[in-house]
C-alpha cells in the first residue's frame, strides 16, 4: 500500500498523537508528577509525551488544511538501507565511546550515518563531524557538566 503525501502526514502525525498519548498518560497514572517548584520522576516523560502529541499535531495540521485536487510528488518507495545504516551508526557510538571516547564515538556516529544520505561530500560531512563534535562537547562537559570521558588514550 503506497500512501500519497497527505495521508502519509495523517498517519505519521496520528501516530505521534497515540503515542505521545500513551507516554504522557503512563506518566501520570505510575509516577509522581511533583509540581514545577518540585518535579518528581513523572514530569519530565509526561511532558515530552505532550511535546510529542503536539508535534503530530502539528505534522497532521497541514495536511488538513491542504486543499483537495492538488497534484502531489509521485511517492517514494519505501527504502531500508538507509534506515539499516543509521542504526549500524547508532552501533557504532555504543561500541566506540567506552573504548575511544564520546568525541571518536559522535565522529563515527557522524561519518557513518553520513552514508545514509544522496549528498556524500566528504569535505562537509567532515565540517558536519567536527561541528556536532564541538556542540556535544559544550552542551554535555561545559553545559551539564556530565563527566564523560573525551578522549581515551591509552587502550
Amino acid at each position: 500500500m503506497i500512501l500519497d503525501g497527505k495521508q502519509r502526514d495523517l498517519v505519521g502525525g496520528a501516530l505521534l498523537v497515540l503515542l505521545g498519548a500513551f507516554v504522557a498518560w503512563y506518566a501520570h497514572e505510575h509516577y509522581t508528577l511533583g509540581t514545577l517548584r518540585r518535579m518528581g520522576p513523572g514530569m519530565f516523560p509526561f511532558g515530552a509525551g505532550l511535546v510529542l502529541a503536539a508535534l503530530g499535531v502539528l505534522v497532521m495540521l497541514p495536511a488538513l488544511l491542504r486543499p483537495r485536487g492538488l497534484p502531489e510528488d509521485p511517492p517514494e518507495p519505501f527504502r531500508i538501507v538507509p534506515g539499516l545504516i543509521i542504526l549500524a551508526g547508532v552501533i557504532a557510538f555504543a561500541l566506540l565511546v567506552r573504548p575511544l571516547g564520546f568525541i571518536p564515538a559522535v565522529l563515527g556516529l557522524v561519518v557513518i550515518v553520513a552514508f545514509a544520505g544522496t549528498d556524500r561530500r566528504p569535505v562537509r560531512i567532515l565540517v558536519l563531524a567536527i561541528a556536532l563534535c564541538f556542540v556535544a562537547w559544550g552542551v554535555f562537559r561545559l553545559g551539564l557538566n556530565l563527566p564523560l570521558t573525551m578522549f581515551r588514550w591509552n587502550w
